[in-house]
């Protein structure tokens, strides 16, 4: 018997952690409800038992804010006593926090690492497909949405030490959205070994919002509730009485259990009334999670503020003292007699202090207010935080501690030996990157598969039109673009460095005039006037990249081959040699016989317009010279980047007719 009470103990407190026997645990699978109604109440039944889990989460988070801002817990409660607040509390005077992350911010945000498709054993076809797939994800990821939101996920992470990117539907197309990670309910149990199973985002959103979203469900949601701000977090996190106008939300996904599994679920719910409830096919969460700390255990990190938190406490104490100090060290003081009346109201120094003697007139001598001992530990304590931190006082005053005569090289070496510091951060950085575009991609897919019409619940949306998809979903070939099962994989597209100071731009500048990578000395000049390196790649490049657009329009079969051949204005042998690198290997991904055949075709169209003799004719040729309009590259000598074009013989199959040159 004495041995029974630790077991029913931990039972009891297993049961309270939310561990409980299979009946209990069940109660909460709302995945598992057959009715809409069901599983709105379960999965309230299921957050409502992690909120006070969360809830202290989302009010450390308040505090690590509070720190950077260096303001009082709960001043943003409301908007008079804010304004007082700042009056009449004693800001830090040397908030090094806040410059820490601020730096850290800054030296972050000059990455931006692009994500893009491959299919490394894949064949051909598959590989031309991933280039263009690339470019769809290049131009999702490189939009203002993104790069406006890419500053504040990195400054979150940093105080937070998470930050959470969330794919969302708009219209027939895909955004990204920022979501504080205090928002995210989530079983750390759950999550003990990796991702969990099951996880919900709640958060309030106003009433008409969700009206337009779900007109069918307006007059429920009308008479819903308003939001609950019972919870003394909630209260100083959503700004308390500004929210009577919203109610809570909840949305929340289950993974499949196992590859092929149909018990994966997505469900929008109110208290209540489940909004929309719909099959989740694939095996992640449609968050992206990024950390300055990645975590041991569960989603939640470490930030750079809980790191430095104890030495800006001190730092504070250091300073209260010295201005303590100061203030009494300050006082104006009087020595007199006892019983010589003096009037002290009539004192007009700031803060005098009377002093009362009997006897022989007192020697006073002024001590050091503040203690030099103290502001050696207040230097001490600053040198420590920027140590481990990694971020050097000169970075963060913006100064260059190699001096003003360094070269360009020594300013690259200095910043590659500083960005080793944060590798691992970086390295997380690339990868949050790379889950928002497969996230994109997911809910992108997902949009094409409801246009088929699938029904599985009574909440399912109705299926979207096909035609009021973006464009670059419909562009897409879903049925063999398969990130989990196919070739297909998501990774960081492989840069040169390139460096990003004035003085680094105007080195390597100098390096690529003294090689003669540059063929014009006005180009030069304008590097030295202003070093856009990038600018004067696409002078140097644009040849090239025609070239790259023609090959890749030889190797689609489904491109008409007489729009894609050269000119007398293409770089030929650059097209000769690229076409036959194209070519040889397209022969050892065991591409199709026609796409070697357009190869040699096109290789053989080159080497007869080298020689000057007249090209051969191949089919279609002859139909596209009378009755088609030339293409752009043929008609714009930049696209070609060859001289400037010469008059031709009439009927030459090599030009367009000259008539169209004017």
């Amino acid at each position: 018997m004495a041995k029974a009470r630790p077991v029913a103990a931990r039972r009891r407190r297993d049961r309270d952690e939310g561990h409980e026997d299979d009946g209990k645990r069940r109660s909460v699978q709302w995945w598992r409800c057959e009715s809409g109604q069901d599983a709105a109440g379960k999965l309230w039944t299921w957050c409502d038992r992690l909120k006070q889990r969360w809830s202290a989460d989302g009010l450390q988070d308040l505090i690590f804010e509070a720190i950077y801002r260096d303001e009082p817990l709960g001043s943003a409660f409301n908007v008079a006593h804010m304004r007082g607040s700042r009056l009449q509390h004693s800001r830090s005077p040397m908030n090094v926090i806040m410059g820490l992350v601020d730096t850290a911010t800054a030296r972050l945000t000059k990455r931006r690492p692009m994500p893009v498709a491959g299919c490394d054993d894949a064949g051909w076809s598959e590989k031309l497909f991933a280039k263009s797939v690339s470019r769809v994800i290049r131009r999702k990821m490189g939009g203002p949405g993104v790069e406006r939101m890419s500053p504040d996920l990195i400054r979150d992470f940093i105080i937070r030490g998470t930050a959470v990117a969330k794919a969302v539907r708009i219209g027939g197309d895909v955004s990204t959205e920022r979501v504080p990670i205090c928002e995210i309910v989530y079983d750390p149990r759950e999550a003990y070994y990796g991702p969990p199973r099951q996880l919900a985002h709640v958060r309030p959103v106003a009433r008409e919002v969700l009206c337009e979203e779900f007109p069918e469900y307006a007059e429920q949601i009308e008479s819903a509730s308003e939001f609950n701000r019972s919870d003394p977090w909630v209260l100083h996190m959503y700004a308390g009485p500004s929210f009577a106008d919203h109610i809570e939300i909840a949305e929340a996904w289950h993974l499949p259990s196992g590859p092929g599994a149909d018990d994966g679920q997505h469900i929008i719910a109110i208290r209540g009334v489940t909004l929309l409830r719909e099959p989740w096919k694939v095996p992640r969460f449609p968050l992206s999670f990024a950390h300055w700390c990645a975590p041991i255990r569960g989603l939640r990190g470490s930030g750079l503020v809980e790191q430095l938190m104890p030495s800006q406490a001190l730092i504070n104490e250091i300073l209260a003292d010295a201005k303590e100090g100061l203030h009494y060290g300050s006082q104006l003081k009087l020595f007199v007699q006892r019983g010589s009346n003096v009037i002290k109201n009539h004192l007009r120094s700031r803060h005098p202090a009377v002093i009362e003697f009997d006897g022989a007139e007192p020697h006073y001598v002024a001590p050091n207010p503040v203690s030099e001992q103290a502001l050696r530990i207040l230097d001490l304590v600053i040198n420590r935080m920027h140590e481990l931190s990694g971020i050097s006082q000169m970075a963060a005053q913006s100064k260059n501690q190699l001096g003003a005569g360094a070269s360009g090289k020594a300013l690259d070496t200095l910043d590659d030996i500083q960005s080793d510091r944060f590798a691992h951060v970086e390295a997380g950085y690339m990868q949050f990157r790379c889950d928002m575009a497969v996230n994109m991609l997911d809910m992108a897919r997902a949009m094409v598969e409801e246009a088929k019409g699938e029904h599985v619940f009574d909440e399912q949306p109705a299926p979207i039109a096909k035609r009021d998809l973006a464009q670059w979903v419909q562009a897409i070939d879903w049925g063999k673009f398969d990130i989990d099962a196919g070739p297909y994989h998501i990774a960081i597209e492989p840069i040169n460095f390139l460096p990003d100071s004035r003085a680094g731009k105007l080195s390597f500048a100098k390096e690529l005039s003294a090689n003669g990578l540059i063929p014009d000395p006005t180009m030069t000049a304008a590097l030295f006037d202003e070093p856009d390196i990038q600018k004067v790649n696409r002078s140097i490049l644009g040849p090239y990249r025609n070239i790259e657009r023609m090959l890749e329009g030889i190797a689609d079969v489904d491109t008409p081959i007489e729009e894609v051949l050269p000119t007398r204005n293409t770089n030929l042998p650059l097209f000769v040699l690229m076409a036959k690198g194209e070519m040889e290997d397209a022969f050892a991904m065991k591409a199709d016989d026609e796409v070697i055949e357009r190869f040699q075709q096109s290789l053989e169209y080159a080497q007869q317009l080298t020689e000057g003799s007249s090209p051969p004719s191949l089919p279609g040729m002859q139909a596209a010279n009378m009755g088609a309009a030339p293409n752009a590259a043929t008609l714009q000598p930049e696209f070609g980047g060859g001289a400037a074009p010469m008059p031709m013989p009439p009927g030459d199959p090599g030009m367009p007719p000259t008539g169209m040159m004017q």
